[in-house]
């Protein structure tokens, strides 16, 4: 069975679709691909519906090719913003971890002068729960934005996922490819 690089009309909204296509971009019909036949076969080489008996099950599905224009550029601007989805999220992630030493840092100063403050007067548990407490609120302030930054990523995520789905311009083994599914 041969792979088909040319174009059909969907039967519901008539519209130029990939000849191996399974779901119209435009109306989200759903359709058998057609493929064509090699004349080895023994058959005449004619585009036909493709059923299961045709199809080669457990072999992996073609690359994407990007054959169009549309293709590889919708491909190059989502991949980018894969990228920077990325991005946001380990922000976030480094950002949670910096809260985790900065606290960490800050109750370790806040013992040392609690120490160093019990040998001159007696104060040395009040300076040590301020500390203590300056040590959470700070760690827990700078966590909670690194929370706050990787949610916008997971979101943004979710909306290239969004936009990926409902692209038009690309087949579901580009979307794959994109999504790296």
């Amino acid at each position: 069975m041969a792979e088909v690089t040319g174009y059909r009309k969907c039967p519901n909204c008539g519209k130029e679709i990939k000849a191996d296509a399974t779901l119209c971009g435009y109306c989200w019909t759903k359709s058998s691909p057609m493929v064509t036949s090699n004349a080895a076969d023994g058959s005449d080489g004619e585009l036909r519906a493709s059923t299961p008996e045709s199809s080669s099950l457990g072999t992996s599905p073609p690359s994407p090719s990007f054959d169009s224009p549309q293709a590889r550029a919708v491909a190059r601007r989502y991949q980018d913003a894969y990228t920077v989805a990325a991005s946001i999220i380990g922000q976030g992630q480094q950002l949670k971890v910096t809260a985790i030493v900065v606290g960490f840092l800050v109750a370790l100063l806040a013992v040392i002068g609690a120490v160093a403050m019990a040998r001159e007067s007696g104060l040395s548990v009040t300076g040590l729960i301020v500390g203590l407490f300056a040590a959470v609120f700070i760690a827990s302030t700078i966590h909670a934005h690194g929370v706050r930054i990787a949610a916008e990523g997971q979101q943004l995520l979710a909306a290239i996922d969004v936009a990926v789905n409902t692209s038009p311009f690309i087949t579901n083994t580009e979307r794959a490819d994109i999504m790296r599914l």
